[in-house]
């Protein structure tokens, strides 16, 4: 069903950077999901699919409108990490995030499963486990789209170990698209479906997120 709601996806979808890699990305996952094993096992067994989930564009960098340098070295502690990025795949928004301030002060780092390959400083974990030592009182936690491949169970759960691994100065940052609560326009809610049939997550309203 999945399939099929992506191929009859409008040219709003199909001409649109991010409809491509979703299409791209998920026709050949349907073809080679394994019965009873999770979709992001299932995505890591085919190297082709990996690369194409992987290269998904997330959309609008979340530095391009986040006060950066007001609020990330405000009490920051340069002998801690200034950013872990979670989930963050094979590194591209803590690369660029690099390239743009590359003068402050703190160590970043990757955090994403070991399949993950990248010239980016890397901590090999599973955020549904409670951080290690070098990832607790960081001064900054991101999850950039993240929270919508999952239900209110398991976003929970993630949430609930970054809050115990943060310290009075940390910031935990959710990047996400945040759906009107209602009269949600076609497209956004037609990105939804492969959210909820791949991964039974949601992208949430602007009530369901706060």
């Amino acid at each position: 069903m999945v399939e099929k709601l992506i191929q009859s996806a409008p040219p709003t979808l199909e001409q649109n950077e991010v409809g491509k890699s979703l299409i791209a990305a998920s026709q050949p996952t349907i073809e080679v999901f394994e019965p009873g094993v999770g979709v992001f096992d299932n995505i890591s067994m085919v190297p082709l699919n990996l690369n194409r989930i992987q290269r998904i564009d997330r959309g609008e960098p979340w530095f391009d409108f986040y006060p950066v340098e007001e609020k990330l070295t405000r009490n920051a502690d340069n002998e801690k990490p200034l950013l872990v990025d979670i989930g963050g795949s094979i590194g591209t928004d803590i690369a660029a995030f690099h390239v743009r301030f590359s003068t402050l002060k703190g160590s970043l780092i990757l955090e994403d499963l070991p399949e993950v390959n990248t010239s980016i400083t890397q901590l090999k974990h599973d955020f549904f486990l409670p951080q290690p030592e070098i990832a607790k009182g960081v001064k900054t936690y991101l999850l950039s789209t993240i929270l919508h491949d999952w239900p209110d169970k398991e976003a929970k759960d993630i949430l609930t170990n970054f809050r115990d691994a943060m310290s009075e100065d940390s910031i935990l940052l959710i990047n996400e698209n945040a759906l009107p609560n209602i009269n949600v326009p076609f497209y956004p809610a037609e990105l939804d479906f492969p959210m909820m049939c791949l991964l039974s997550g949601t992208d949430r309203t602007i009530m369901q997120s706060v």
